[in-house]
């Protein structure tokens, strides 16, 4: 249903200028930039009315008025897309590392084929031929593992929906359709042209007196037995590096993840069950839902699963704030008074001890903190270090943000809260004022927070009964613990680490794959020359240690040149870094010696192979 929407005038109410808030979206004439529009609409908003002191309350400044305007693209993804293009690269290098891993394969084959090869350049085949074949050979591959990747992406794409956050945009247009296939038709193909492109290439230059007299057994992986063998070490070194670079990057953003997880948010989300009080608008009058929510609670105190129970209007990780700026008068005579600009939060008795809030001094509200008695006021520990440092619970203090309540004693003061998902935000200053002491009570949905002794889904059913039978019309919405609220707000960091360590356990599959198969490769290319090492009286250990000094050798290069890269490109990543340095030595560390690990596994069965080469069927072969 759309119905006019009007914006009323700035008033002052209960002693203070209000004014309304919305979002505004305007098509842009021809020609004309945001930046064009940024201007016009700011000229426009200083010469309105003056929205007095609740510009300071909500921008934190009493300064002129400044609109900015941007494009509604760029409002509705600007969080996302700096990520959402760090995990395309990650894509991009995963993409690379597969493309490296067959080529190596694709110039090991070759290699074993240079007599047929030089068999069908002396029955007349050209090299554009050979070449044709090679490529042909490469696109039936490559085909097959596009067919296979894009089923599969059909089937992660009907997973998409548990696997994004819910307030990711545009979530719901995303689809495999025709520009997608294309898109991954296209890199298949170039895909497939590039690992075919290396041994086509080698095969333009093969001589068929060289190619047929040519032992095999000298494109072993040493550096210096090849250019084929360096180039086939050298891509190895790279897919290391590409492994190390995405493990570096998806260990810093599992570690922020982490980090996040374990921040001391102010409060205890565990066994809390959280629900909003949905009133009809227009039929209830703010003393109506006041009484509404002191009925309620006084239910959910009555039973024995219910630890303690309190309401608020503004929760943590919930929609919507409400803020407010006030001149705060001098407390000792000498000064001048102060603009101060505060969260303003309106909670019933028991909302502190439900939410697991630390009390740093004095108490918190009571039922004795009534209409009747000393107006009673809650601060939180940034607003009594930003503007009361010399203040102590039980001073009264000179506060007039509601109109006819000139004093107010100050009777406690909680820790810090950090109500934003983003922790990297530091609390800002918060005054808390009782249901009962505010003027007209709660005046929007009210918030019943519940600390149980059991799980706190079990009270979702009696809380819904309680509800509708205090008030029929009223119903519940939004109805979570405070772990989910605080899960769902670290969705996306969530997201983000799962992708980009999935990506990272493929690369680090691939690239040990890829050094377990040159390695074997290269040892069954050289099981003369271990055989005839044998003959010679080297011993065992010394052909494992042989094989295993040039994968490692590889390995260490691979890692030193990935976490280089991973050193200089961590300000890419630094933004959505929390709690842990953009290099880190911790997680490099550790990247590195998995990476050691894995290739010593890889490594090691080659080499054992290696050490077994019996040395007369090994000097039989031709």
């Amino acid at each position: 249903a759309w119905v006019p929407f009007s914006v009323r005038p700035p008033r002052t109410e209960n002693g203070g200028s209000h004014v309304q808030m919305f979002g505004g979206v305007a098509r842009l004439k021809p020609g004309v930039t945001p930046v064009q529009a940024s201007e016009e609409a700011t000229a426009r908003a200083r010469g309105g009315p003056d929205p007095g002191l609740a510009v300071m309350a909500v921008f934190g400044s009493t300064g002129p008025a400044v609109v900015s305007a941007e494009r509604l693209i760029d409002a509705a993804t600007g969080e996302v897309r700096p990520a959402l293009l760090v995990l395309f690269g990650a894509v991009g290098l995963l993409l690379i590392t597969a493309v490296a891993n067959i080529a190596s394969v694709q110039l090991a084959r070759a290699a074993t084929r240079r007599r047929e090869l030089a068999i069908r350049v002396s029955l007349g085949a050209g090299s554009g031929r050979l070449a044709r074949q090679l490529v042909l050979e490469s696109l039936v591959v490559g085909a097959a593992g596009g067919a296979a990747g894009i089923a599969v992406a059909f089937v992660l794409h009907q997973a998409l929906p548990a696997m994004l956050p819910p307030d990711f945009p545009r979530a719901a247009e995303i689809a495999l359709d025709a520009r997608i296939l294309a898109f991954a038709v296209a890199i298949t193909l170039v895909a497939s042209v590039l690992c075919g492109a290396l041994p086509a290439a080698q095969a333009a230059r093969l001589s068929p007196r060289t190619g047929m007299m040519e032992d095999a057994g000298a494109t072993g992986l040493a550096f210096n037995r090849s250019a084929t063998a360096r180039l086939r070490a050298l891509i190895m070194a790279g897919q290391v590096a590409v492994a190390c670079l995405l493990l570096a990057g998806a260990a810093l953003v599992g570690r922020t993840f982490l980090a996040m997880l374990d921040v001391d948010r102010g409060y205890d989300p565990a066994n809390v069950l959280t629900a909003t009080i949905a009133t009809p608008p227009g039929l209830f009058t703010d003393e109506r839902r006041t009484a509404l929510v002191d009925r309620v609670l006084e239910r959910l105190r009555a039973r024995p699963d219910v630890v303690v129970a309190g309401a608020t209007v503004v929760l943590p990780l919930s929609r919507g704030d409400m803020v407010m700026a006030m001149q705060l008068p001098p407390l000792d005579g000498s000064s001048e008074p102060r603009m101060v600009q505060t969260g303003i939060r309106i909670v019933s008795p028991g909302y502190f001890e439900a939410m697991g809030m630390r009390t740093l001094e004095g108490r918190t509200f009571t039922d004795r903190d009534t209409s009747t008695s000393m107006p009673a006021v809650v601060v939180n520990r940034a607003f009594r270090d930003r503007y009361l440092p010399d203040v102590r619970a039980g001073r009264r203090l000179p506060l007039t943000f509601f109109e006819g309540m000139p004093e107010w004693e100050l009777i406690g003061v909680v820790d810090n809260v950090r109500m934003r998902a983003s922790v990297v935000e530091e609390p800002g200053p918060e005054i808390f004022v009782s249901h009962q002491q505010a003027p007209g009570g709660i005046r929007t949905n009210p918030i019943v927070v519940l600390r149980t002794r059991t799980d706190p889904a079990s009270l979702i059913v009696p809380l819904r009964q309680i509800v509708a039978a205090e008030e029929p019309s009223a119903a519940l919405e939004s109805v979570m613990t405070m772990e989910e609220r605080v899960m769902g707000s670290l969705a996306r960091p969530r997201m983000y680490a799962a992708v980009l360590g999935g990506f990272a356990v493929f690369a680090l599959t691939i690239a040990s794959v890829g050094l377990f198969g040159v390695l074997s490769y290269a040892v069954a290319q050289r099981s003369k020359e271990f055989g005839v090492r044998a003959a010679l009286g080297a011993r065992r250990t010394q052909l494992v240690a042989m094989v295993l000094r040039q994968g490692l050798a590889i390995t260490a290069a691979g890692i030193a040149v990935g976490l280089l890269v991973a050193a200089l490109s961590a300000r890419a990543l630094s933004s959505y870094l929390f709690g842990v340095p953009p290099v880190d030595p911790v997680s490099f560390s550790v990247v590195a010696l998995l990476l050691l690990v894995v290739a010593l596994v890889a490594c090691a069965v080659p080499a054992v192979r290696a050490a077994h080469v019996d040395p007369l069927t090994a000097i039989r072969q031709e």
